[in-house]
């Protein structure tokens, strides 16, 4: 089981996370108040979740940078 946090840094943080978890069918949750976004994989090891995550943002905006960062 793999899970990735992006904390959300721009105006649209939240309907790309949820944009993105749609796409590849990854569960994804948001919390407004903490503004992170949380995406959970049974099946994807944590490079390959960043990974399919990442291409999936990159697909519905390729600004998504401004908006998500990976938590650290």
């Amino acid at each position: 089981m793999a899970m990735i946090f992006l904390d959300g840094v721009g105006s649209n943080a939240e309907q790309l996370a949820l944009e993105a978890g749609k796409a590849t069918d990854i569960p994804v949750g948001y919390d407004s108040e903490q503004q992170v976004a949380t995406f959970d994989s049974d099946s994807l090891d944590e490079v390959e979740l960043q990974k399919t995550v990442y291409d999936a943002l990159a697909a519905i905006d390729p600004d998504w940078g401004s908006h998500l960062t990976l938590s650290e």
